[in-house]
C-alpha cells in the first residue's frame, strides 16, 4: 500500500502529506466491514503507524502514537483513533497556513503595509537552495533527529513562502543559527549545509537592502558581511 511510487507521489509539505495519507488509512478501514476481516490486514496498518509517526514528526505535531498491544482489534482501534487525531490537528494547522497566506495575497492586492519580494531570479535561485540544502540535511547521519526535522520543516515554509510578498524575513534570519547549530553537531559533515545557509541569509540581506533602501556596504551590511565571514572562516579550518 505505501510503496516507493505512493511516497513520492505525496505532498511535499509534512503537513499535506499528512492529510493524505490519513485519508487513505481512513478509507483503507472503511473498506472492511468486518473486524475479522481488517485483523487480516494487521500489518498494512502497522505499516500505516509507522509512515504517519515519521509524518507526524516532520510537521512537529506532538501527538504520542498508540503502543502496541496483544489483541489486534484493540491495536486497530488506537491506530485509527491516532490518524484521526493527527488528522483534525494537520488540518487546523492548514487552515491557519492558509489564512497567513491569504492575508499576505489580500495584503499585495490592496496595498497594505510594506512587503518585500523576490525577483523572478531570485526565486528560482532560493528555490534551487532550500532544495539542495533539503538533500544536504536529509542525507546527513550526524545532525541531532531532532533538530534534523526542525530544520527541515523551516525549510519546507521557506520553499512554500518564498514567491510570496512577505511582511519579514525573520524565517530567513533564524537559519543563521541553525548554521551554527549544525557546525557545533556535525563539524565538517554540515559545511555544505552552513556555505548554502550563508548563500541565503545574504539573499535575504540583499532584498531587504533593496526594499529598504539601505546600502550593502553601510554599517549594516559590513557587520552582517563579517559575520558569515567569520562563520565562512569556520568551515574553512
Amino acid at each position: 500500500m505505501f510503496d516507493e511510487e505512493y511516497l513520492k507521489g505525496l505532498p511535499k509539505h509534512p503537513l499535506l502529506a499528512l492529510v493524505r495519507v490519513c485519508k487513505d488509512v481512513r478509507l483503507f478501514h472503511s473498506t472492511f466491514l468486518t473486524e475479522t476481516e481488517r485483523i487480516e490486514k494487521l500489518d498494512l496498518y502497522l505499516e500505516a503507524l509507522g509512515l504517519l509517526e515519521v509524518l507526524a514528526v516532520k510537521a512537529e505535531l506532538e501527538v504520542l502514537p498508540p503502543e502496541i498491544t496483544k489483541p489486534p482489534a484493540r491495536n486497530i482501534e488506537n491506530i485509527i483513533r491516532y490518524c484521526t487525531e493527527l488528522n483534525g490537528i494537520a488540518r487546523h494547522r492548514l487552515a491557519k497556513l492558509k489564512v497567513e497566506l491569504a492575508h499576505a495575497r489580500y495584503a499585495q492586492l490592496l496595498g497594505e503595509g510594506f512587503c518585500y519580494q523576490l525577483s523572478g531570479d531570485e526565486v528560482k535561485q532560493a528555490q534551487a537552495l532550500l532544495s539542495e540544502l533539503k538533500q544536504l540535511v536529509e542525507s546527513n547521519t550526524e545532525l541531532d533527529d531532532g533538530f534534523k526535522q526542525r530544520l527541515l520543516k523551516r525549510l519546507d515554509d521557506l520553499h512554500f513562502r518564498v514567491h510570496l510578498k512577505m511582511q519579514s524575513l525573520d524565517h530567513w534570519w533564524g537559519l543563521l543559527g541553525d548554521a551554527g547549530v549544525a557546525l557545533k553537531m556535525a563539524e565538517k559533515e554540515a559545511t555544505m549545509i552552513a556555505e548554502r545557509i550563508c548563500r541565503l541569509v545574504f539573499m535575504a540581506w540583499q532584498i531587504q537592502a533593496r526594499s529598504e533602501r539601505l546600502s550593502i556596504d553601510g554599517e549594516e551590511g559590513k557587520s552582517l558581511n563579517k559575520g558569515i565571514e567569520a562563520l565562512l572562516g569556520a568551515l574553512a579550518q
